[in-house]
């Protein structure tokens, strides 16, 4: 009957999976250096999954996020750094700064719903291809920085790229 679990519920355990059918809410730090966790996917009714919740979940290959998921929190599946393919919900609107940064991630699919990528989303991921669905209208500064990108589709309705130099402050 769990709904929510807490700020750090299990962070740096020996846990490898997990059954809370009624989940509604992961805390920042949850799972956070879990490195046995294994799990594929959250229950469906799920809303949000709080900051850095996975963080360091080496054992996590893929991840399916139900559609209920309305938040990924900032660094949410970092360094994450075996997980290749994660499936998005349909009905996201904005995808959290470092949420997938230093993953393992080769595949994703963008949903359409999407209108902003934060800044380092998918840095230093994997990614060789990445199409950005029509929508998208801003994208942050490295959200797909440090990788070897051989393509890249950006739809007319992207109107704004933030750049590095916004944040130099932060690299000096």
């Amino acid at each position: 009957n769990v709904e929510t679990l807490g700020s750090y519920a299990f962070s740096g355990s020996s846990l490898t999976s997990l059954t809370a059918n009624r989940l509604k809410t992961v805390g920042d730090y949850a799972f956070q250096n879990c490195k046995a966790f294994c799990a594929t996917e959250l229950p469906s009714g799920i809303k949000s999954i709080g900051a850095f919740a996975f963080f360091g979940c080496k054992n996590i290959t893929q991840f399916f996020i139900p559609n209920s998921v309305k938040r990924i929190c900032g660094y949410a599946f970092a360094c994450c750094s075996n997980m290749k393919k994660i499936r998005l919900p349909d009905k996201m609107r904005r995808i959290s700064g470092g949420a997938f940064a230093h993953s393992g991630l080769e595949k994703v699919s963008i949903p359409r719903g999407i209108k902003s990528i934060e800044r380092t989303t998918f840095f230093g991921c994997r990614l060789s291809d990445v199409i950005i669905p029509d929508g998208v209208e801003t994208i942050g500064s490295c959200a797909f920085g440090y990788m070897h990108l051989n393509n890249v589709y950006f739809p007319k309705s992207v109107t704004w790229i933030e750049t590095q130099e916004r944040y130099a402050s932060f690299w000096h």
